[in-house]
């Protein structure tokens, strides 16, 4: 019964060789190599474990062999629990497959895969609008936007959305002024009341944001987000190469890209969601399809 798990007893056996222990420890590698996907630090730790360099050669072999076989059927157990929560996760080189052919992104655009029309708020919006917006829609963030010396809508920066709810429980903020252009400044409130993980209380926050929209007293009062609005926040324009704009997003680690046009104005906002694989295809399915039928039908109408 002991040989069925590897233990020979028998003095003539041949495998009375075999060190069971051994065998169970590059197994051990193997599956963990195989489910995480770890290369050289797995290796280490087993090594570290064992304090017997004569193992390395075998875990090393192990681990290699189980990490191409998995990459050969799937992907890792920690992108499946990735999957599983729904949070979007980005390869380090996007691969996007468009019938049956790989796409090259740099004959892309930015433009053929953000999100349009944006959704903007004003250097000095209203109370009603930003309690509206907080409450219908489920954006992380929003372009900020303000009237250049000839009166367009040009870029200033983000703002996201915490920022907004906090400044929003901050009634000394308010004020009945919505010229962009004036230089009073109401009262402003520290950055470590800004940067905040989450909002205690959501519940308390959504009743304040339904007073607001539905009390007329708040209709004509505005607050003044220039001292929030990240100013650095990065923007591209409209014909910036996808490659290069999945590539600067994934380095940065950033969740929101502003895509503006040659006068700086907002067009688009490009979010993780935006550079997923399943997206980008669907999006660019879409275009080539309707280059192919353009191409199709100038062939039709020159035979």
């Amino acid at each position: 019964m002991v040989a069925m798990f590897g233990v020979h007893t028998h003095p003539k056996s041949y495998w009375l060789w075999m060190d069971p222990g051994a065998f169970a420890l590059v197994g051990a590698a193997s599956f963990f190599g195989g489910v995480s996907r770890l290369t050289m630090s797995l290796a280490v730790i087993m090594i570290e474990m064992t304090n017997d360099v004569q193992f390395l050669l075998p875990i090393m072999a192990a681990i290699m062999v189980s990490k191409c076989v998995g990459d050969f059927f799937t992907h890792s157990y920690y992108l499946a629990l990735m999957e599983l929560k729904c949070i979007p996760y980005l390869d380090s080189e996007p691969v996007v497959n468009c019938n049956g052919k790989r796409v090259s992104l740099e004959l892309h655009c930015a433009a053929d895969i953000m999100s349009s029309p944006p959704v903007v708020v004003h250097v000095r919006e209203s109370i009603i609008y930003l309690a509206d917006l907080l409450l219908n829609t489920n954006h992380g963030g929003f372009p900020v936007v303000r009237k250049s010396a000839n009166g367009e809508e040009v870029f200033f920066g983000f703002i996201n959305r915490l920022q907004l709810a906090v400044m929003l429980k901050h009634p000394k903020l308010f004020t009945n002024i919505q010229n962009d252009n004036d230089g009073e400044i109401s009262e402003e409130i520290q950055h470590p009341q800004l940067t905040l993980d989450k909002l205690e209380k959501p519940d308390l926050i959504e009743e304040m944001l339904l007073r607001y929209t539905h009390n007329n007293e708040f209709k004509d009062l505005y607050i003044n987000l220039e001292p929030y609005v990240n100013q650095s926040a990065v923007s591209i324009p409209g014909k910036f190469s996808l490659e290069r704009a999945y590539i600067t997003f994934r380095t940065m680690g950033l969740r929101h890209m502003t895509v503006v046009d040659e006068n700086n104005h907002v067009v688009g906002v490009i979010t993780r969601k935006d550079l997923m694989g399943f997206n980008m295809e669907e999006k660019l399915s879409s275009k080539i399809g309707l280059a192919q039928s353009r191409e199709d039908l100038i062939m039709l109408l020159d035979d």
